[in-house]
């Protein structure tokens, strides 16, 4: 696997770990391993969790770009 591959995958698992605890979050329930964003407050939870979705973009969108000129 090389690294843009990796960079692809890392962006993808971000996004959709992102996505999934902030539909999960709307309705109340959590991932488990993400539940020490419970002790911050209900804004930082979805401070965070918008900045994995877009983090995760922003990995994808760069894993997938050629800067070769």
């Amino acid at each position: 696997m090389s690294k843009k591959e990796a960079f692809t995958l890392g962006g993808f698992l971000l996004f959709i770990m992102g996505f999934l605890s902030l539909i999960l979050w709307f309705v109340g329930m959590q991932i488990s391993f993400l539940s020490f964003l419970d002790q911050w407050g209900p804004l930082s939870q979805l401070t965070w969790r918008g900045l994995c979705i877009v983090i995760g973009l922003v990995m994808i969108y760069i894993s997938k770009t050629d800067f070769t000129v």
